[in-house]
């Protein structure tokens, strides 16, 4: 069993052959208590600790129970996407991948397939989140792997050393996104004086209200450490700047216009 699958004890049945074996499962942070009945036969019975109770107490033929086969059983993989999907309700994907950094960007491999007596590698996420494919994978899959590629990351806390390059805090991958910002950077390289660039700073966070919650001069002072370049200037901000900085644009000044 793997670490997420522990049995408790095991007790012998009165006929021969048979077992039950008592399982804490582990899924973050949910837990249950399974009971599997081994007959010898090539196949297993799963009850809950309620309808074990229910089956072989009450006598309760109509007892819940899940089968499953001996192979599937003493498959530490192949049990724990069984319980996870019967017991707790997650999807039962086509694949099971896996993400590893081998020293060069992330490598992903698929847990129920082998190649060359290992784990078949589908796809590799470079350095800088490009994606490349190795072997076929699923529709669904190549979601789980590009989504990787564009949101999440591999760290090696104690050395510091990350697998991919940082994530924007904005995804450009969002096509809307992208055309704007590239539209309000357009109109940032053309200003021409530390005025105009102040004045439009300043009206687009709402820096002449007293009500305004943004650090306009900060904000000016940014755009010049990161030597008036936008789209460092962007990333340089905080999630609500960033907002409010396209959803004044989207409004005042639209792609197109």
């Amino acid at each position: 069993m793997n670490n997420s699958i522990v049995i408790l004890e095991s007790i012998s049945g009165s006929k021969p052959s048979e077992q039950f074996d008592f399982l804490n499962i582990q899924v973050g942070h949910r837990a249950t208590v399974l009971v599997a009945h081994l007959r010898g036969n090539g196949y297993v019975k799963l009850f809950t600790l309620q309808s074990y109770y229910e089956y072989f107490v009450l006598n309760q033929e109509d007892a819940v129970c899940q089968h499953i086969d001996q192979a599937t059983y003493d498959s530490n993989l192949l049990l724990e996407r069984f319980i996870k999907h019967h017991y707790f309700g997650m999807p039962l994907f086509q694949e099971e991948l896996m993400f590893g950094f081998m020293g060069n960007g992330v490598s992903v491999c698929d847990k129920l397939r082998t190649q060359n007596h290992d784990y078949m590698q589908v796809a590799h996420i470079a350095p800088n989140r490009q994606v490349t494919y190795y072997n076929p994978v699923s529709d669904e899959g190549r979601a789980r792997i590009e989504k990787f590629a564009e949101s999440e990351n591999i760290t090696i806390g104690s050395q510091g050393i990350s697998a991919l390059s940082p994530v924007d805090k904005v995804t450009m991958k969002n096509e809307e996104n992208r055309k704007l910002l590239e539209h309000i950077s357009s109109r940032f390289k053309r200003k021409r004086s530390y005025l105009d660039l102040h004045n439009d700073i300043c009206v687009a966070f709402n820096g002449l209200s007293k009500d305004c919650k943004f650090d306009v001069n900060n904000l000016i002072s940014a755009w010049y450490r990161n030597e008036c370049d936008f789209i460092r200037w962007f990333n340089s901000m905080l999630p609500d700047e960033q907002e409010q900085l396209l959803k004044y644009y989207r409004k005042h000044s639209p792609v197109g216009s």
